[in-house]
């Protein structure tokens, strides 16, 4: 299929591999045996069929190395990833529309016509969503993977509670959804909410009798520090002194008060601390070793000191 395309056969070969593979995820490693090629081959063309949404680079705690899968819904994924190129065409079309002057009116119109049919685009593109969802067509993450962080991946979206009925004989008044969305890097809570009252809408289950209501009653804002800026690498540099592990800045899916001093304050935030959040938090043996705690008591005070030195 991808040779009938005109795109690199490698490019399928990757993409049968792993729709093929049970394996919750599959390494660059195991690619370039299997697939017998090289290295730089299976870098290059993973990270394009990531960016168009065909597969997912995924993390694997204490591995090194990328990990990739598919999505059990591809094609969703894969027209998340068009309407992000969309949206980025669009986007560039626009900043160059701002930066030309109103003298030459035939390369305005040229990069006018690419803005335009670039948002026209787009937004069948969301038709096509809301028409796949109201006819009963579930593509699993596709408005999750609109907004996409190249550390982070797309935004998560769980069930948390459900909750309803008074008895295993009566029809349910109503039934209430507590779900956990989290937030990206630069995403707005308003947009985010209304972009799942449109989804929701697109449902249209006032055709069946049936009305939804939809609100946000907390949201935990994202933050995104440079890895090249002073406090990451300062931050990095004294827990190697310290004698902790030589661990390169990365993503961190957890909730904390750090989204809050970026966004209010404007202070960058890095998150380092003992233990581990996978493995140990959140359950009823929770700890930490006293080895750690004092490992990161020596991080956080050479931080200190070579910060305000």
């Amino acid at each position: 299929m991808w040779y009938e395309m005109g795109e690199p056969p490698i490019e399928g070969r990757i993409v049968g591999y792993l729709m093929l593979s049970n394996a919750p995820h599959v390494s660059s490693a195991e690619l370039i045996e299997v697939l017998q090629t090289s290295a730089a081959t299976i870098s290059t063309t993973t990270r394009r069929l990531a960016d168009v949404g065909f597969i997912r680079r995924v993390s694997v705690p204490g591995q090194r190395g990328n990990h990739f899968r598919v999505e059990d819904d591809i094609w969703g994924a894969f027209l998340a990833g068009e309407r992000k190129y969309l949206g980025r065409r669009s986007q560039f079309a626009s900043e160059i529309l701002e930066k030309l002057g109103s003298d030459d009116a035939t390369l305005r119109r040229r990069v006018e016509n690419m803005r335009d049919y670039m948002t026209w685009l787009a937004t069948y593109h969301r038709k096509m969503l809301e028409n796949g969802m109201a006819d009963g067509i579930y593509w699993d993450d596709v408005f999750l993977q609109a907004n996409y962080n190249p550390v982070l991946g797309p935004a998560t979206l769980s069930v948390g509670q459900i909750q309803g009925g008074s008895s295993g004989s009566t029809v349910p008044a109503e039934c209430v959804l507590v779900l956990d969305r989290r937030l990206l890097p630069g995403e707005s809570p308003d947009a985010v909410l209304t972009s799942m009252r449109e989804h929701v809408a697109a449902l249209r289950l006032e055709d069946r009798g049936l009305s939804a209501e939809v609100s946000m009653p907390m949201a935990m804002p994202a933050f995104e520090t440079p890895p090249d800026g002073r406090l990451a690498r300062t931050t990095g540099a004294a827990l190697a002194d310290a004698g902790g592990p030589g661990h390169p800045p990365g993503g961190w899916t957890a909730a904390c008060d750090g989204g809050f001093v970026a966004r209010d304050l404007g202070v960058p935030v890095v998150v380092l601390g003992p233990g581990s959040v996978a493995t140990q938090a959140h359950r009823p043996d929770e700890s930490v070793a006293v080895d750690e705690i004092v490992l990161a008591a020596r991080a956080y005070a050479l931080t200190a000191l070579r910060l305000l030195g």
